[in-house]
């Protein structure tokens, strides 16, 4: 279903399949419906002042005050008449204590993928969103132990370092 990650450091990377490569996961049914982050646009029209836009989708990010959980990023091409996303790749899988002030400092700034190769902005510059969806964990220590079972047991995310090497950020 998936191609195995190449240039792998040890056997159980090797195994990994690429996330991107795969439609569906056993984690699934944890995990809210995929929501729009940032649109194509919303960067450039928040720098340009354009009245009422935002530089996120604040009225997206999960209702809760103060949960740890994990996430998964994806680029998306999301067509608007249609209302809906159309192409999904998953490309980076993450942790917190607070899922809610994180997935802001996404929205706000890009957070560390912005300033490490500026992954967003190019999302943007080619027309494409970023969404996110989360699964809720009781505890911080839950989200990392479901984020290592994510990232180094059974998938290759394209944008995590950790783990994985190098950034695959162009495939």
């Amino acid at each position: 279903m998936g191609i195995i990650s190449g240039g792998a450091r040890n056997s159980r990377q090797a195994r990994r399949l690429k996330r991107e490569d795969c439609r569906h996961t056993k984690y699934d049914s944890a995990f809210s419906e995929w929501k729009i982050l940032i649109g194509s646009m919303d960067w450039k029209e928040h720098a340009m002042g354009k009245e009422g836009a935002e530089r996120y989708r604040t009225h997206n990010l999960p209702n809760c005050a103060c949960s740890p959980g994990v996430y998964e990023l994806a680029v998306a091409l999301v067509l608007r008449r249609h209302s809906g996303i159309i192409i999904l790749v998953p490309v980076y899988v993450g942790q917190t204590e607070n899922i809610r002030n994180r997935l802001q400092d996404y929205g706000r700034n890009g957070a560390h993928l912005e300033s490490n190769g500026l992954l967003v902005s190019d999302v943007f510059s080619r027309g494409f969103s970023i969404v996110y969806r989360w699964a809720p964990m009781k505890s911080k220590e839950e989200a990392e132990e479901t984020e290592k079972e994510m990232l180094i047991e059974c998938y290759d995310y394209a944008w995590n370092k950790r783990n994985n090497g190098e950034r695959r950020p162009d495939d």
